[in-house]
């Protein structure tokens, strides 16, 4: 065994105790069963079998005549990894991410003798930090109750939690001498704080009012103290060196590095670790954390110089070890959680501290395994970002999702010491999130095609083989593509004009990561179960997931054709063109319209109820709605529009279709005229309408469709399947290759 691993193991011993608690456990099977199967368990603590190790056993016993199942585990966590494991293999049932399916046998079954299973992976971590801005920006309790019991089923013991820091902030700079005004002038806005965690902006969007940050830091109290209940963890973000761009003007002594831009933001300044206010700063943040959230914190998130930054004047070894130094004294025995991104973390840097200090979240680990150079032989987990911005495109792998943990920890040469997830938002490809939670607490994974036919009966409650074909498909055919790789997206919710090929800039391509047909042929066997499966709300979104990236990917040929006709100024095309663009949303918005979680209402109101008068109320919905559109300025936009693009009931048919009839309304205006493509999109005032959509802090109408409607516009979309795609020349292939448009 790789000694990284060792060292970790002993750390991770001393930070994150067993922490088991019986009655939790009990209350957790009751909220996400009931009182009758609560009865049926009797709980104890289990012995690790290795230092930090989790694992837990299951056995039917007789007490007084009454039929038991004992249920061991070493802590919490591996409790509840138990109480998923026997909820999904004995009673049937589903519990993902966002959806449950709980059709509880009315007699709770027996384990069947005894079962037992270790999770292999010393730590199990999840969330990214863009994730606490495109998903669960304005979750309260009753969001976030559910999706912890998630994770603690699933298995998860260490989870990033940023929500409340703006407090720190405000309250270091404050002690520091700064206004209470300018102090709140350097915090990003609610939907935007989780970039300036990552050193990438500051103060974009304006300050919340002062409730929202004593409001975040008591949720993210209760949050953390659920979680060690059940003997998890928590990583806060900690303290690099960031500061306020003002920050001379309040300490005219400081000595600032410049960190240039992100995306066209200027990034926040770095105050010079050599500086004695590096350590007067840094105290103080991480006692204002201590003194919030409480002196037993050991996991912190630091990722400087994350997508940029300037560097090269920096001793990055002494960086490093100032850095970590602010974190030891702040706790004995921390450990600087870092992301493998890019060119992250640096090399130079690591090299100053010590092995056990460090833990290296591999972003990349479907490409890079061990980062490409094992991370200079420091702890890492094996992790993917399964989605970016929260858009709802299909993509990630499948496969690799569920055997390439297992695989990598084989590996004796390797310093991996776990897995993890960070999406950037988790409402979209639930199987990815399933594949994870399936092998977290597997010494060996079971064969994928066995977990396939059984997750598929777990998932909707019926199985057949037509189902099966359909997900085999899925698994071998769409859900192939190395999770880094940023697809072209759909074209539905891409900005108008002559050129557009993707639906944002940032995207790094203009090709699709799969052969399309393929999700056709896995939509047609999965139609075959829509009578029997009607009702069932798991396979109600996963048809209107797939018809819907169909639709949107189909999309792309219609644009390319409207772009073609007006280009040769061919009137009859163009106008064929964008009546079928326009049809193509008219039905993308039934599909939404049918899947209640695909409301923008449903969101807007999830912000507003974050205000206390309709000013604030106002404030949260247009920051909302500045996520999913523009993003940033005008001048961000640029790079940023679209990037959370959102497939919603109340975005389809006012925002994304209207934004494209204003368009073809300007396009017919210059129909005759003799200026180039290039000139008439350089004279349309492309965020004009954007700007109207974020300014008011109006609910978009929506429409209304039940099931069955989407049912129909599935089948009509089956029915014409030899028309889509028809000029796409693709050839299929597995992670790191894409598909070729022509």
């Amino acid at each position: 065994m790789h000694d990284a691993r060792q060292k970790a193991a002993l750390r991770k011993r001393e930070n994150i105790r067993f922490g088991f608690h019986p009655d939790a456990v009990y209350a957790l099977i009751q909220r996400v069963a009931d009182a009758r199967y609560g009865s049926i368990f009797e709980i104890t603590q289990l012995a690790e079998k290795q230092p930090g190790m989790d694992c837990f056993r299951m056995e039917d016993i007789v007490v007084d005549g009454t039929r038991k199942i004992r249920l061991a585990a070493t802590s919490g966590v591996a409790a509840a990894a138990a109480v998923r494991w026997y909820l999904q293999e004995r009673c049937g049932c589903y519990i993902g991410p966002m959806q449950r399916r709980m059709e509880l046998p009315d007699e709770p079954p027996m384990v069947g003798g005894r079962y037992e299973n270790e999770s292999p992976f010393l730590y199990r971590y999840f969330f990214n930090f863009c994730t606490f801005g495109y998903t669960c920006a304005f979750w309260d309790w009753q969001e976030w109750e559910p999706f912890l019991d998630w994770l603690l089923l699933s298995g998860y013991n260490l989870i990033l939690d940023p929500i409340g820091n703006e407090r720190v902030w405000i309250n270091t700079l404050l002690a520091l001498g700064y206004s209470r005004e300018d102090a709140r002038a350097f915090i990003s806005s609610p939907v935007f704080y989780p970039w300036q965690c990552m050193l990438n902006i500051s103060g974009w969007g304006g300050a919340a009012p002062e409730s929202w940050y004593d409001d975040r830091a008591a949720l993210s109290r209760k949050i953390t103290s659920r979680l060690r209940t059940f003997g998890a963890d928590v990583v806060y973000p900690g303290y690099s060196g960031i500061v306020p761009d003002d920050f001379s003007t309040h300490l005219p002594a400081a000595q600032l590095v410049q960190q240039g831009t992100w995306c066209d933001f200027p990034r926040p300044a770095l105050l010079s670790h050599k500086d004695r206010l590096f350590t007067v700063v840094a105290d103080q943040y991480y006692s204002e954390l201590k003194k919030l959230f409480g002196a037993d914190v050991r996991y912190f998130a630091v990722d400087p110089f994350h997508e940029g930054g300037s560097s090269s004047q920096i001793d990055m070894k002494a960086y490093g070890q100032a850095c970590y130094a602010a974190m030891q004294r702040a706790a004995g025995g921390a450990v600087w959680v870092v992301q493998g991104w890019t060119t992250n973390p640096n090399r130079e840097m690591l090299t100053g501290l010590e092995k056990e200090n460090v833990l290296i979240l591999n972003l990349k680990s479907e490409v890079h395994p061990d980062g490409g150079d094992n991370f200079c032989g420091y702890p890492w987990l094996y992790c993917s970002v399964n989605n970016f911005g929260a858009r709802r495109d299909i993509r990630g792998d499948l496969i690799e999702e569920y055997t390439g943990p297992h695989r990598s920890l084989k590996n004796s040469a390797y310093a991996i010491v776990g897995t993890g997830l960070l999406p950037e938002g988790v409402e979209i490809d639930p199987c990815l999130y399933d594949a994870a939670s399936e092998i977290m607490f597997r010494a060996e994974p079971r064969p994928i095609e066995e977990w396939l036919k059984r997750y598929i009966s777990v998932r909707y409650g019926y199985y057949s083989e037509d189902l099966y074909s359909g997900w085999h498909i899925l698994m071998e055919k769409v859900y192939i593509a190395d999770t880094s790789l940023s697809s072209r997206g759909g074209g539905l919710s891409a900005e108008p004009s002559l050129s557009v090929a993707m639906v944002t800039p940032s995207c790094e391509m203009t090709q699709y990561t799969y052969p399309p047909q393929a999700l056709v042929q896995a939509l047609e066997y999965l139609e075959t179960a829509s009578e029997q499966l009607a009702e069932c709300d798991t396979y109600r979104s996963d048809m209107i997931d797939f018809a819907n990236q169909i639709l949107s990917l189909a999309s792309w040929e219609v644009i390319r054709s409207l772009q073609t006709a007006f280009i040769s100024r061919d009137r009859v095309q163009f106008d064929a063109a964008c009546d079928r663009l326009m049809q193509m949303y008219a039905e993308q918005a039934v599909l939404a319209a049918a899947a209640p979680a695909l409301s923008l209402k449903r969101h807007l109101e999830m912000a507003a109820r974050q205000g206390r008068s309709v000013s604030e109320k106002a404030y949260f919905i247009q920051q909302e709605k500045r996520l999913i559109t523009l993003w940033g300025n005008e001048k961000a936009a640029l790079i940023l529009h679209d990037y959370s693009s959102r497939e919603w009931n109340g975005m389809v048919l006012p925002f994304y279709r209207e934004r494209w009839r204003r368009y073809i309304r300007y396009l017919r205006e210059q129909f005759e005229t003799a200026r180039s493509a290039q000139e008439i999109d350089e004279g349309y005032d492309r965020f004009a309408f954007e700007r109207e959509f974020c300014s008011s802090p109006d609910f978009p109408p929506e429409q209304e469709a039940a099931f069955r409607e989407a049912l129909e516009v599935v089948r009509a979309l089956l029915a014409k399947k030899h028309r889509y795609f028809a000029d796409a020349e693709v050839a299929q292939t597995r992670s790191g290759h894409v598909m070729e448009l022509h």
